[in-house]
């Protein structure tokens, strides 16, 4: 995972981790609303919903190479 692309400002990876892996446990699962997978071997995928996230979190302008 890396930061959006073509961003260049300041990130908090750790704060971005988190809100994608918050948006696939929504998805997949047994309490999602995307994805649900219950003891099948022969599975099909269809109709899939794409869910649209907006997120906003705390960034710190950081001296050095990033």
């Amino acid at each position: 995972m890396s930061s959006p692309l073509n961003y260049k400002g300041p990130f908090n990876h750790e704060a971005f981790r988190a809100v994608v892996e918050q948006y696939y446990r929504s998805l997949v699962g047994a309490t999602g609303s995307g994805i649900l997978i219950a003891r099948s071997s022969n599975i099909r995928m269809r109709n899939n919903i794409i869910k649209t996230v907006t997120a906003q979190f705390e960034v710190q302008a950081v001296g050095g190479p990033w």
